[in-house]
């Protein structure tokens, strides 16, 4: 349910199983996808500032959005609520929180909070994840193929915190000793600090990365096993896939977080010249890597972009046969404009391993795409200009 307080209520009740959200070329069905995502994960999937949430009409006033679900988790129904309010003022009359942004040749000072609930009670983006277990696709997921490893690290980090809060609390700490470490680093480079302060922020750096590496090598692995059949039955029994996990340090295969430690720790010895040089810290999984291969080669110069989106259409129904088989319940599906560019074979088989799944959203411009016996089991809403009709 997402609601805009004075211009636009909206109060949708989905059935369980397949449904899919057919419209124009607009943004009403990434938008329904993307409100569902900021209540699995707190943050949108195409933008990181909740600034860029705002739509441009509002900029210049007062606005404010909800956006609802209740969910069955386990025995228990939870009620989730993600809140985000906007002020928008001339330059100079808001915090210095506030960012300008202009538009129609006017510049305005926007201030956004968002705030979450959880039965009614306020809580942290930490405690919203993985109450709602959800798995995205969207045309940007490409960017796993062709974009920066930051990109690749951040889709596994998703995975991992939606099923391990202490994988999401030892991130977060992680991040914040990188920054304080960071600034010593520069320090000590000025002659403004001694090096030996590095010792203490060195073994706080070991204690949240061994872990953030030990779950990531045994995830991507399995997330490997997983995806390479699905693959095969996708593209052909001819190409395969293989995902592989390259740690910043020399840490190639799965095996114990004091193996971890002991390598990492050398890493951090034999880089601290450096990292003093250049005042950042170049050791840890800050700077992890995941390579995906199609047939050996590696797939950001060797694929084609119909065999890049069939690599990462396996990839996410790997990460969502590993969320239900570690959750034991089955994660709610976002796919976005998935049956583009793909076969009829591929569209067909796409949606024979999504059919059992309690709860699924699709969305298309053009539903005359996939074959009447599909469609007769699938529940069909139109999205026009914002208005949602049921067919």
């Amino acid at each position: 349910m997402k609601k805009y307080r004075n211009y636009h209520n909206l109060d949708i009740k989905f059935n369980t199983g397949l449904i899919l959200l057919e419209g124009d070329n607009g943004q009403g069905k990434s938008n329904l996808l993307e409100a569902i995502y900021l209540l699995a994960i707190g943050k949108s999937f195409r933008t990181s500032s909740d600034r860029d949430l705002i739509h441009k009409d509002f900029i210049s006033q007062e606005a404010f959005t909800s956006i609802e679900a209740t969910i069955k988790r386990d025995h228990d129904w939870v009620q989730l609520q993600v809140n985000i309010s906007s002020q928008s003022n001339s330059p100079g009359s808001l915090a210095s929180r506030s960012t300008s942004l202009r538009t129609d040749n006017e510049s305005y000072k926007l201030h956004v909070q968002k705030y979450i609930l959880i039965n009614g009670i306020k809580s942290h983006t930490s405690e919203l994840v993985g109450k709602l277990k959800a798995v995205l696709f969207s045309a940007e997921d490409l960017n796993l193929v062709f974009g920066p490893p930051s990109i690749r690290r951040r889709y596994i980090d998703i995975l991992l915190s939606q099923l391990d809060p202490k994988y999401l609390r030892c991130l977060q700490r992680y991040t914040r000793i990188i920054t304080q470490r960071n600034h010593l680093l520069k320090n000590i480079r000025e002659r403004n600090s001694d090096p030996i302060e590095l010792n203490f922020w060195d073994d706080q750096l070991l204690e949240e990365g061994k872990y953030i590496i030990y779950q990531r090598l045994n995830t991507i692995g399995e997330l490997c096993r997983l995806s390479a059949p699905i693959h095969k039955k996708l593209a052909g029994e001819n190409e395969s896939i293989s995902l592989l996990y390259e740690p910043n340090i020399d840490v190639r295969e799965v095996t114990t977080e004091d193996t971890i430690v002991r390598h990492f720790s050398q890493a951090l010895k034999d880089r601290r010249q450096r990292e003093i040089y250049q005042g950042n810290t170049i050791s840890g999984p800050h700077r992890d890597n995941i390579r995906l291969m199609i047939d050996g080669a590696d797939a950001v110069s060797h694929a084609s972009r119909g065999q890049s989106r069939t690599l990462v259409v396996s990839m996410k129904m790997a990460e969502s046969e590993y969320l239900s088989k570690h959750h034991q319940q089955k994660p709610v599906l976002l796919l976005d404009d998935i049956f583009s560019e793909l076969d009829s074979a591929r569209k067909s088989h796409i949606l024979e391993r999504i059919r059992d799944y309690e709860q699924c959203f699709i969305t298309t411009t053009e539903a005359s795409d996939l074959d009447t016996k599909s469609l007769s089991s699938i529940s069909k809403y139109v999205i026009d200009s914002g208005v949602i009709t049921l067919q």
